[in-house]
């Protein structure tokens, strides 16, 4: 038996290596809507399915109708997003209908630069499970192994703020064995400086918050990397906080692209200003309209005014001009060509009338239409001086 996974599913080799060799657990990733897409070996026996059966299915398949009917999927998923991590202790069903319990663990996928891929749900069947040494062991070096895999670091940090368990990448953030961190104070880890600014937040999460922050995490060769981090309180089975599982994910590159995106934007803007053009988004899944100042100056509205397509474009023009205005964006989303008309409109708090020139085009998301967005322009003035000199012209040849 192996795993499988669609065609275009994420999953880096040594990830994939992973989901075929932790047999006593069920590993099962999937999309960000929950549909299977890979099924390790582990999730074939514990839950019955193959994965040729599974792979494109729903994850709430084996779950019990009762947690289908509450959500309890959804709800995993947004849990898990929310705070990195969603625990659970709970039945599942398994292909032919038998119920076991289960202590399953989801955590999100992300790619490198941050993007959400979907999420890895780990199950155990704990039904006849009895607490022993030997059972810990083997559940941690299991751990290990599919820790390993992850392109995030994650540790489990006790009460005493000792590391406890870290996994492999820790020896290539900071450049050292496993064994030189492993069971060695946070503080020495990371450096006096760091563990202080760390601390209170330590001291939270061992209280029971849930945390998630950004900040510079020391990174081999005396460097730092600027990292979201998060803080997860584990819980013992009487409930107390017995320690911390600590996720760090280097988002340096995401800084990074995000602060030239904002830059260009900020250019665009500025050369749009200049010119005296305004910008429009419409989300077409959402039906938001997203108005820039100086489209909301042209249409007569303040900042704070609230704009909706229903609410304020079409109210906004010109009567004579709305049916042939709605038709003309109608026409234009979901196709290619987009549209660029001209059309009157009435400040609503000024009552200014304004001749616009619009231009918009669809942006297509899988192959469906999601957002129009374009620009906006006054071209009263220069109508104006068309229809002065046509009346002059007129006059000449009389």
């Amino acid at each position: 038996m192996s795993s499988r996974r669609l065609p275009d599913a994420p999953g880096p080799a040594p990830f994939q290596a992973t989901l075929d060799s932790a047999a006593d657990f069920a590993i099962v990733t999937t999309d960000p809507e929950g549909r299977v897409t890979a099924w390790n070996p582990g999730a074939e026996r514990i839950l019955g399915w193959t994965a040729e059966e599974m792979v494109g299915q729903p994850s709430a398949t084996f779950f019990t109708p009762e947690d289908r009917a509450a959500g309890q999927p959804t709800a995993d998923m947004r849990r898990a997003v929310e705070t990195g991590r969603a625990a659970d202790e709970r039945w599942h069903l398994r292909k032919d209908g038998t119920r076991f319990w289960a202590s399953g663990e989801m955590m999100p996928l992300r790619s490198p630069d941050g993007a959400e891929l979907g999420f890895i749900k780990i199950l155990r069947d704990r039904t006849g499970a009895t607490a022993c040494e030997g059972q810990t062991r083997r559940v941690r070096d299991e751990l290990q192994v599919v820790t390993d895999a992850l392109p995030v670091l994650i540790s489990f940090i006790d009460r005493d703020h000792v590391y406890r368990f870290v996994n492999r990448h820790y020896e290539t953030w900071f450049g050292r064995p496993a064994g030189e961190i492993l069971d060695r104070p946070v503080r020495e880890v990371v450096g006096k400086e760091t563990y202080a600014a760390r601390l209170p937040f330590l001291e939270r999460a061992l209280a029971g918050e849930d945390l998630t922050f950004d900040a510079l995490m020391p990174y081999r060769g005396g460097e730092t990397r600027q990292s979201e981090i998060r803080y997860v309180p584990r819980r013992s089975a009487g409930g107390a906080v017995d320690g911390v599982f600590v996720m760090v994910t280097d988002i340096a590159e995401r800084h990074r692209a995000r602060a030239d995106l904002q830059e260009a934007e900020d250019r665009l803007r500025l050369a749009l200003e200049g010119a005296g053009t305004g910008i429009y988004d419409y989300d077409l899944v959402t039906g938001a309209l997203t108005w820039d100042a100086r489209t909301r100056a042209l249409f007569g509205l303040s900042p704070d005014d609230p704009v909706s397509y229903e609410g304020a474009f079409l109210p906004g023009v010109d009567p004579e001009d709305r049916e042939r205005a709605d038709r003309a964006v109608q026409a234009a989303i979901g196709s290619p060509d987009g549209f660029d008309i001209e059309y009157r409109v009435v400040g609503r708090r000024d009552g200014v009338e304004r001749v616009l020139a619009a231009r918009g085009n669809t942006v297509f998301r899988n192959g469906a239409p999601a957002r129009f967005v374009g620009t906006v322009r006054d071209v009263t003035e220069a109508r104006a001086a068309e229809a002065s000199a046509r009346r002059l012209a007129a006059l000449v040849e009389q």
